[in-house]
């Protein structure tokens, strides 16, 4: 099977996973027909990732441009981290925020957002958009912490 995926086709595919997930707790209690989760959430998954995963060859180059401290992230505290040290400049400065940017590859971005957000980003997202969603996860969480009582 030798077909690209559009990036729309992705995103269906990716969101039905996320739906076969998130309604995989369903089954035990009987309210979906049996033959619905006939596969894992993990069989699942592996299948829509090799369908929508580029071919091998791409795969090895790709994933050596993600730095190595990105992928051994493993928790939020770790991303914190990450984000604290890498991706945070002034605000004001226009200049702050595209060195930001050219510091990071989207690959990068992506597979930070994926570990903190546990879902892909959508397929056509920019490093902008990406270093943004990033920001409002770890500003959310700072204001919601300055809140407390």
């Amino acid at each position: 099977m030798d077909m690209e995926l559009s990036g729309k086709e992705k995103d269906i595919l990716k969101t039905l996973l996320k739906c076969y997930k998130d309604f995989g707790s369903l089954k035990d209690s009987g309210a979906l027909r049996k033959g619905y989760f006939k596969y894992s959430a993990e069989e699942a998954e592996a299948a829509v990732h090799k369908l929508i995963s580029p071919p091998e060859e791409g795969t090895a180059a790709k994933k050596s441009a993600v730095r190595d401290e990105i992928q051994k992230i493993d928790n939020i505290e770790m991303a914190k981290q990450f984000y604290l040290e890498y991706l945070v400049y002034d605000k004001e400065d226009a200049e702050a925020k595209k060195k930001c940017l050219k510091s990071i590859s989207l690959d990068e971005l992506k597979l930070l957002y994926k570990k903190i957000y546990s879902e892909e980003t959508r397929s056509k997202i920019t490093k902008e958009e990406a270093l943004l969603q990033i920001e409002k996860y770890f500003n959310g969480i700072e204001r919601a912490l300055s809140m407390k009582p």
